[in-house]
């Protein structure tokens, strides 16, 4: 049932997300090619950041959730024999799947093959892209509970919003305590490091995706589940 519901969104979604795929490989090739002129991959990393970690997640999760919502047939999926858990759970893992090959088209196979026609090809170290992996993880575990909740124009607004005041903190915080963004970026610079943060991006990762999901259910039975029998 999971593989269906993952399925239809696919489908019923493929024209907008061939569209931001083409978007993706183009925006991922202009930065691949600044990485191997510079040989660095730092504006890779900042478009698979900016693009697909905080951005994608709000849009795929509008698509996904949004327009059922708008075109009510989130509601029609009620009637299913299935459980909010297990459409949610669906919802999510259809969202993390595009978004994950989504960051290793970006991070792995584009600078590979613009770097191999330069000659230079380029590879991010192993542990900065399953950390990478990790991050739309958290962004899912707000989105999805977020647009279940809410419209999905106040869902959006609210969304960068966090995003927006949670960068803004950050940089405040980094400001104001230069020490400890140094001894942060010392601690994770070298090989051993980047493996822990990585392992510690997956375990927070999972941890809140199952908090989301968890949530976003509860949210689906308590919104559309509770006024089953008034229809």
């Amino acid at each position: 049932m999971i593989r269906a519901l993952i399925l239809k969104d696919l489908r019923q979604h493929r024209k907008s997300l061939l569209a931001l795929v083409a978007t993706a490989l183009v925006l991922s090739a202009g930065a691949s090619a600044g990485a191997v002129a510079g040989r660095k991959m730092d504006g890779v990393y900042g478009f698979a950041f900016g693009f697909l970690v905080v951005a994608a997640p709000i849009v795929l999760t509008m698509w996904f959730i949004g327009h059922e919502k708008v075109k009510e047939t989130i509601r029609v999926l009620r009637l299913l024999p299935i459980s909010p858990r297990t459409l949610m759970g669906a919802k999510m893992i259809g969202i993390v799947l595009v978004i994950e090959l989504l960051l290793l088209g970006a991070l792995v196979l584009t600078p590979a093959l613009v770097g191999l026609v330069a000659g230079q090809p380029l590879f991010p170290p192993f542990a900065v892209v399953v950390g990478f992996l990790a991050l739309p993880l958290l962004s899912i575990s707000v989105m999805v509970p977020l647009f279940i909740h809410y419209d999905y124009k106040i869902a959006g607004q609210v969304a960068f919003g966090i995003f927006f005041g949670a960068s803004t903190l950050l940089l405040v915080v980094v400001k104001q305590f230069p020490d400890v963004g140094q001894k942060l970026a010392v601690l994770f610079s070298d090989a051993s490091g980047l493996r822990i943060a990585a392992l510690l991006l997956w375990l927070f990762g999972l941890l809140a995706l199952a908090l989301g999901w968890f949530v976003a259910s509860r949210i689906y039975e308590w919104k559309e589940w509770s006024d089953l029998g008034e229809d």
